[in-house]
């Protein structure tokens, strides 16, 4: 038997299932007996770690409330910055919003859009794909200002509009009567 067999046995042996909760067709896996066994929760913290130190992570990014349990010791232990994502309406100041629907209902989630910043890979390390992101955390894009997106915005994150171009001006195009400009 390997050694990670070995510890998801022993993971999975701490995570218990309870059947329709909270509503009636649901499996909720509870977490708090894998919490309460120090040897569990330390293997999983140290997998953890070794998977975000592996990949490359610049951050560990916790979902409301199991992620902040999980996120910070991880955080820590592969010494990262930690980035807490919140029930919408927790958070003060600039935020970032996204929608996600459960088994039983829907919510929203958001982040201090200040806490993201467009990072660069570490050396020796391609950019990872986009679409790996967790299916209910962020969209799928780049924060305000980062690297993809030079336009400005308000305070609140949307788009201010674009400047207009002078006639004539931009790549590629002469100016006005074709004259190249400044002759």
């Amino acid at each position: 038997m390997t050694a990670m067999t070995d510890i998801q046995e022993l993971l999975l042996s701490r995570i218990r299932d309870v059947e329709d909760y909270p509503e009636q067709g649901v499996m909720f896996k509870d977490i708090t007996p894998l919490l309460a066994d120090p040897a569990a929760f330390t293997a999983l913290t140290d997998a953890f770690a070794e998977i975000a130190e592996r990949t490359g992570a610049t951050k560990i990014v916790g979902l409301e409330a199991r992620g902040f349990i999980l996120g910070a010791p991880v955080a820590v232990r592969a010494g990262l910055g930690f980035i807490p994502v919140r029930k919408a309406g927790k958070l003060p100041g600039a935020t970032l919003r996204q929608a996600y629907d459960l088994e039983y209902g829907s919510a929203e989630i958001e982040v201090h859009a200040e806490d993201l910043t467009a990072g660069r890979p570490r050396p020796g390390r391609g950019r990872r794909p986009r679409h790996r992101r967790h299916r209910r955390g962020l969209p799928a894009a780049d924060p305000p200002g980062g690297r993809r997106d030079r336009r400005r915005r308000r305070p609140d994150g949307t788009r201010l509009p674009r400047r207009p171009r002078p006639a004539g001006a931009g790549p590629g195009r002469s100016a006005p009567g074709g004259a190249a400009p400044g002759l």
